[in-house]
């Protein structure tokens, strides 16, 4: 009996402590640290009927950006949190190719949470994928993405009182690229990337008793990488080691290194 007594009164004494083990929830989104982006066109025209291009399922490093946070605190309430932060993370992408006319190629890109992108890819030295020539190449690319969803909504209840809360996320990136590098065999080629990007973004927090929470803001990313692809018949993989910088409105820097694998099916 004494010993349930006791087991009793330090439940009552540490019950407050259970009550802060809340949960959270976030408005957030990635940014990818790797492109996979070669400096080979593929090379062949759609208006004559012709196609060559691939479609690519990739891993990588990539930097989460928290823009709103909500916390539920048990007793002591709900917290909102409007600090920015970053977060490094995996995540897996796709991405697919086609070549339009000779040394033009249009790539679409979508790496989970993270806007969607449609590029424009030229080379403009060397000649592309389908003769492989040991030679150097050089090409650049451009591109224009968005976002627009529903971060999804989380209820928090204290004291009978009930909270409702619904998150939202737009995103407007635009990129610059260059790729060049060697081919070191009909099998293998060798390269480097350097991307700037552009991550114009507007998180929007809705509640039903309280003032919307809007922040706005741009990102900036400029990142480096070396690469090496490999490839056999109709299956290629490109393998990428590097360097990524992101700024937040000029008052929140991330820096890392990062890795990163594609695999691709080409035709």
């Amino acid at each position: 009996m004494k010993s349930s007594m006791t087991l009793t009164s330090l439940a009552k004494s540490f019950w407050p402590l259970f009550l802060l083990v809340g949960c959270a929830t976030d408005i957030d989104y990635k940014i990818p640290s790797h492109r996979f982006v070669d400096p080979e066109t593929r090379g062949t025209s759609v208006l004559k009927g012709e196609y060559s291009g691939f479609g690519q399922f990739s891993y990588q490093s990539n930097t989460k950006h928290i823009m709103t946070e909500v916390y539920d605190l048990g007793v002591f309430g709900t917290s909102i949190n409007e600090d920015q932060a970053f977060e490094k993370t995996g995540n897996m992408g796709l991405q697919a190719g086609l070549g339009i006319i000779p040394e033009v190629d249009f790539i679409y890109r979508d790496n989970g949470d993270s806007p969607r992108m449609g590029l424009l890819k030229v080379q403009i030295l060397g000649s592309g994928f389908n003769k492989l020539q040991e030679e150097f190449k050089l090409a650049f690319w451009a591109g224009l993405g968005s976002m627009n969803e529903d971060e999804g909504v989380m209820r928090i209840t204290n004291e009978n009182q009930s909270e409702l809360f619904n998150g939202r996320i737009e995103v407007s990136p635009w990129e610059l690229g260059f790729s060049f590098g060697q081919r070191l065999s009909s099998r293998s080629l060798a390269y480097m990337n350097i991307v700037y990007a552009k991550y114009a973004s507007e998180s929007k927090l809705t509640s039903t008793s309280r003032a919307d929470t809007t922040i706005t803001g741009d990102i900036k990313q400029q990142a480096i990488a070396l690469g090496l692809k490999l490839h056999q018949q109709h299956i290629s993989c490109h393998i990428e080691a590097g360097y990524t910088q992101i700024e937040w409105d000029d008052s929140l820097e991330h820096k890392m290194a990062s890795l990163g694998v594609g695999v691709s099916v080409e035709f």
